[in-house]
């Protein structure tokens, strides 16, 4: 089997699939990328989170609806992140580690 081919195909696959389930990273990313916070965020995480198989029957997630996600997206928009937030003009670097792993801390409190 040549791996370059094997690859490609399945590179293809991705970015021709309008629709295909890793954009939903792509479409969250995007969505929180703003500075103002919305009640669509939390639709937007919910969604990002089914898609990557977080709302199995063995989850408890899947007894919640989108609102369980208020708290995170609260976190994820507090004026402590937004230095962390990666675009165009900002990425993440080594000094930011120690904030990364608070904001980690916090979501998995939460």
């Amino acid at each position: 089997m040549k791996i370059i081919p094997t690859i490609e195909k399945y590179i293809n696959e991705i970015t021709s699939d309008g629709f295909h389930r890793y954009k939903s990273w792509d479409n969250c990313h995007q969505a929180f990328n703003v500075n103002k916070q919305t009640e669509i965020h939390s639709l937007q995480l919910a969604f990002y989170l089914a898609s990557w198989g977080m709302y199995r029957g063995s989850g408890g997630l899947l007894q919640k609806n989108h609102f369980i996600h208020k708290g995170a997206v609260d976190i994820l928009f507090s004026k402590d992140i937004t230095k962390l937030k990666c675009n165009s003009e900002n990425e993440i670097n080594k000094k930011n580690i120690e904030d990364v792993i608070k904001v980690k801390d916090k979501l998995a409190d939460h």
